[in-house]
Formats: C-alpha cells, sequence, structure tokens
C-alpha cells in the first residue's frame, strides 16, 4: 500500500540493501509482489517514513542479518522476530517534526523520479526521430520544454 517499505529478504538482495519506499499507488489501492521482500507499514499516527528510516539503518539491518537461515546464496531473512527489534522512541513533537520533514522529502523525491522517467521517454522517442533526420534539435529542444 502507499507508504509501506519493502525490504528484499533474500540475498544477495538484502546484503546489497535493496529496498524501496512505496508511493506510486492511489489511496486504498493495494499492490502485489513477490515472497522475497518483506513488508513493513507504520502504526497509526507514526509517519509512513520511519519504517524506511528504521529499515535503512546499519543496525536494524545487522539485527535482521542475524535471522537468516536457508543454504549459501539462498539464505532469507525471518520476517518472525523482526517485531522485537527496540529502538529509542521519539516524543510527539520530534515525531510530528520528522513526519513533516520526511512528507516533504519524499513529495520531492517522488517528483524528481516522475520527471525523470518523463524525460527518459521523451529521449527515447526524439532519439530515433533526430537521426533519421525526420526532425531538427530545435524541434526536439522544444518537445522537451513541454514535457519539463
Amino acid at each position: 500500500m502507499h507508504g509501506d517499505t519493502l525490504m528484499a529478504r533474500i540475498t544477495p538482495c538484502f546484503e546489497n540493501g535493496k529496498m524501496a519506499y512505496v508511493d506510486v499507488l492511489g489511496a486504498g489501492e493495494v499492490g502485489y509482489g513477490s515472497t522475497e521482500f518483506i513488508v513493513f507499514r507504520s502504526l497509526e499516527g507514526v509517519p509512513s517514513a520511519v519504517p524506511y528510516a528504521v529499515v535503512s539503518s546499519a543496525e536494524f539491518r545487522k539485527y535482521a542479518a542475524r535471522s537468516m537461515i536457508g543454504t549459501s546464496g539462498r539464505q532469507r531473512v525471518q520476517a518472525k522476530g523482526l517485531e522485537e527489534y527496540e529502538l529509542d522512541w521519539p516524543d510527539e513533537e520530534k515525531l510530528a517534526e520528522f513526519g513533516e520533514f520526511s512528507d516533504a522529502l519524499l513529495g520531492r523525491l517522488g517528483a524528481a523520479r516522475d520527471e525523470s522517467q518523463r524525460l527518459a521517454t521523451t529521449r527515447d522517442e526524439l532519439l530515433p526521430l533526430l537521426m533519421s533526420g525526420k526532425i531538427t534539435v530545435k524541434d526536439a529542444e522544444k518537445t522537451v520544454e513541454e514535457v519539463v
């Protein structure tokens, strides 16, 4: 769901730090995925970026790595027991400040990702036309200005 944090649970993705913050789903929309990641969701009243911040920390990742089982090359973090991870909890004021800051930051990151995707699509559409001579550089620049 929107605001969830996904953490890869299998080697080598877990060791490489593969994780994601879900911000592409609409309200009430549910995504489907693999069993090779663990979903973290914030509790009511807790900013959705808190699980992402915790899961991305070196301390949490060390803790999670201790739960891995399986053969070499196919070890997996076990979700059971991760809820026992202990951390210092801020007061309500600090939590609210973090929420305001993180919401704004995540919004900007999402907007930058979306713009990058639009520009890549535009590049992929314009490059063949430029190479074939069907459009000029000036035409391409005008199209890019419209996208940005």
